[in-house]
């Protein structure tokens, strides 16, 4: 990874790149954003778990590619991975290594889509929808479990347990067996059995990644929609571990999951009913 700030150092300007760039509505944004007039270009390189599997990967296109701007360009670095990252070739304006010498001048082209496409502005407009649906019910379920952990109320009675439910998630020829699903109602879920503050993001990320494999479909780097309910994420430790108005609730929700702080099944089974309404309103 190294390598690649190396090389945006030797052939961009300082003021014109961003290595390792957070973005507040992204879990897992791209590497390097390098800039110029009228141009703006996500460079990826696969790490660890998506060389394990390019679904991850694919979640970490879509997402960037909704919040990040129409005419941002796309590259992907993997020189050298095997595995099925060739079925994603089209998805990205360029598959190629750092040695490619015509990669400073892909980078830089603003005209240049190459094997995708431009982002459609619909398709952005409408991922703000879900994007406050899910923080309405994540602030919803936030300001209940903090009422009653401050007054007398008594303990939960009934409290969710993780009760393994996993099945493959399919997207096109994307596939991924998401960790911790439940069942509540009949309606899948995910459980954040994670105690520390690094354990409950990872399991969150991973959470994140399925809900937005079930919602989109790539085609030549566009993501196009599915008709699907919000996810919800379930941590009982949420609250004690991360910001519930930070960067990782927000950016749980652009991805289309809800993030709950409670394993009060009371709570969770008013949430369930609250997204009816609330998808109802917006």
């Amino acid at each position: 990874m190294k390598e690649l700030e190396i090389f945006l150092q030797e052939h961009f300007s300082e003021s014109d790149f961003v290595y390792k760039p957070e973005h507040p509505l992204l879990l897992r944004g791209p590497d390097a954003l390098v800039s110029g007039t009228g141009n703006l270009c996500a460079v990826f390189v696969p790490n660890g778990w998506e060389i394990d599997n390019p679904a991850h990967l694919a979640t970490r296109l879509i997402s960037s590619r909704l919040a990040l701007p129409e005419h941002c360009r796309t590259v992907l670095l993997a020189d050298g991975v095997g595995g099925d990252f060739f079925l994603l070739e089209r998805d990205f304006g360029l598959f190629t290594s750092l040695d490619d010498s015509a990669l400073p001048k892909f980078i830089s082209d603003s005209s240049d889509f190459g094997a995708s496409r431009r982002m459609e502005r619909k398709i952005q407009a409408g991922v703000l929808k879900t994007y406050d649906i899910a923080l309405t019910l994540t602030e919803q379920s936030y300001r209940i479990t903090r009422t009653r952990r401050s007054s007398s109320s008594p303990e939960p009675s009934r409290r969710v347990h993780s009760n393994n439910k996993s099945s493959p998630l399919e997207s096109g020829f994307l596939k991924y067996s998401p960790r911790n699903r439940i069942e509540i109602e009949g309606r899948p879920m995910s459980f954040l059995s994670g105690r520390n503050r690094n354990n409950v993001i990872q399991q969150l990320m991973f959470a994140a990644s399925g809900a937005i494999l079930e919602r989109y479909t790539l085609d030549t780097g566009i993501p196009y929609p599915k008709e699907k309910p919000v996810h919800v994420a379930i941590s009982p430790t949420a609250a004690e571990t991360i910001d519930m108005r930070g960067r990782y609730a927000h950016g749980a929700a652009f991805s289309g999951t809800s993030l709950i702080p409670t394993d009060d099944l009371e709570t969770i089974q008013s949430v369930i009913e609250s997204n009816k309404y609330v998808s109802e309103s917006f």
